[in-house]
């Protein structure tokens, strides 16, 4: 751990980190800076939690989606 930051770099990305958008959230949310949880605790991370990814991809679909859902177009 060591105050180290970090960010996945863009020639790396597998899986579900290879959609931008999920990125870049998980980099706001938890790896922003040195005192993120992704960075104080990195041992929570590896592997990406599926409850966390859960989350991510809800808040996306609700996102783009959600004007659909409220009826405006």
């Amino acid at each position: 751990m060591g105050g180290q930051h970090w960010v996945l770099e863009q020639d790396k990305h597998r899986g579900f980190l290879k959609a931008p958008i999920i990125q870049k959230i998980i980099n706001m949310m938890w790896f922003a800076n040195k005192n993120d949880e992704g960075i104080k605790y990195q041992m929570w991370f590896k592997p990406f939690p599926l409850p966390a990814l859960a989350l991510i991809l809800t808040a996306v679909g609700v996102v783009f989606y959600g004007r659909h859902w409220i009826g405006h177009r």
